[in-house]
């Protein structure tokens, strides 16, 4: 007779069927479990999962090593009712559709999953909501924030949220942050433009309201020096989609060198050249910055700055962490080195 299948399981147990058709009840693992096998205090045990400072590595390593064979799965809901802590953190982004940000994500997402966090990711379109979206955060009960602003105004300073904040690729007075050597990537530009004996300049720099964008451009005009004359210069938003000015000022074909703030611009001109009969770098060579992915697989392949975005992504995750445990420590700021990466289009 063929034996009804239960709705219902009951509460704290996980139910498999025995394949003689009865039902048996498996214990759910918890970390009292994972303790006995690895042979250390639950303490010992919630420390590794939490990355908290006193735990040997190889403490740590036979931790987690029971953990995935044991299938341990902490309870989040029992957790934050016990500490106030929700596991998980709010990760803030200006704009999803710029390929630089989803890969930022991916790099503070592996971060976070290391220390024990989940991360929710927020997408601010383009700083418009970025306000409100902030706003909204603290309805999720996050443990802390990675913000990458959309401009240089701290316009959580100026909410009610509570929770520790880490700024990513930004400077603002009186929060942690993290960003590249952008003073290095304009030296490093500066070098290359220099040593490939290039005679004139397109500069197509990032909005000024940014500080990462002036940064970037000040920074490569202070290591030029005024050795290379500036053919024009365009402010532009991050975007492939260059304006009519750009484009234009790529026609006129003033500049054999194109210096771009990202690499979309960089695509974008690219392809302005393209439509305009120059050859790429016959012509014109363009630098870009980022080193996103498509700069590998573009014909010709574009010289750009990369980032490290999986440091920049743990070391954001660090900062936060460690604010979390002390919110009245000095704040810091950490700048991570960056480097020339030289493709077909722009030649030495």
């Amino acid at each position: 007779m063929r034996m009804a299948r239960p709705i219902v399981p009951y509460p704290g147990l996980v139910r498999i069927k025995a394949r003689i058709g009865k039902t048996v009840q498996q214990p759910r693992i918890t970390i009292r479990d994972v303790a006995r096998r690895v042979g250390v205090s639950i303490g010992t045990v919630s420390n590794s999962l939490n990355d908290r400072p006193g735990v040997s590595r190889e403490v740590r390593r036979r931790v987690l090593a029971a953990v995935a064979e044991l299938g341990y799965r902490p309870n989040r809901s029992a957790q934050a009712t016990r500490t106030g802590r929700t596991g998980t953190l709010a990760f803030v982004t200006p704009d999803l559709r710029n390929p630089y940000y989803p890969q930022l994500a991916q790099a503070i997402s592996q971060a976070a999953r290391r220390a024990g966090y989940a991360v929710l990711l927020v997408d601010t379109e383009d700083g418009t909501s970025e306000r409100e979206r902030i706003e909204q955060i603290e309805h999720y009960g996050v443990d802390g924030i990675l913000w990458c602003p959309a401009t240089s105004e701290d316009v959580i300073a100026q909410s009610n949220l509570s929770a520790p904040v880490v700024v990513i690729d930004h400077w603002l007075p009186g929060r942690d942050s993290v960003a590249a050597d952008y003073r290095l990537s304009g030296k490093l530009i500066a070098d290359h433009v220099l040593a490939a004996g290039y005679r004139s300049i397109g500069l197509l720099s990032g909005p000024k309201e940014i500080s990462v964008a002036r940064l970037r451009r000040d920074s490569f005009v202070e290591f030029i020096g005024g050795r290379v004359p500036m053919a024009w210069e365009i402010i532009h938003p991050f975007d492939m989609r260059l304006t009519s000015a750009a484009i234009g000022a790529i026609r006129s074909a003033e500049a054999d060198v194109i210096v771009c703030c990202d690499d979309l611009m960089a695509l974008g001109a690219l392809q302005a050249a393209r439509e305009a009969g120059l050859s790429v770098p016959g012509d014109v060579a363009i630098i870009g910055h980022d080193d996103l992915p498509f700069c590998s697989v573009s014909v010709p392949g574009i010289t750009t700055i990369r980032q490290p975005l999986e440091e920049l992504g743990q070391e954001a995750i660090s900062l936060l962490i460690d604010r979390m445990a002390d919110p009245a420590r000095p704040t810091r700021r950490m700048t991570l080195d960056v480097e020339l990466i030289q493709r077909e289009s722009a030649r030495l």
